[in-house]
């Protein structure tokens, strides 16, 4: 049986915005990835910030530091399928 993968996705609406989540995130030493966005996810700017689900403290340090969100995602990959839930910022 394949196991699924499972972590949190945060889109922005601009570079400017992902690039100071990403500074922001690297200061306070939390672990993500910057990735390009989905194709099943629209949004102006092409990245995201990738984490898994239990870090709930890089929300929280986003919102704290009012970094414009576009959206944030729930993602759960087994092989080939994805299943994408939009969660509440």
């Amino acid at each position: 049986m394949e196991e699924k993968q499972k972590y949190n996705l945060i889109i922005f609406n601009s570079t400017h915005q992902a690039l100071a989540a990403e500074d922001l995130l690297l200061a306070a030493n939390c672990k993500f990835n910057l990735v390009p966005i989905l194709p099943e996810i629209s949004a102006d700017c092409g990245l995201a910030i990738r984490f898994q689900i239990e870090q709930t403290e890089i929300l929280n340090l986003l919102k704290q530091a009012k970094i414009e969100m576009a959206g944030y995602y729930k993602v759960v990959k087994s092989g080939i399928n994805k299943n994408i839930t939009q969660l509440e910022i």
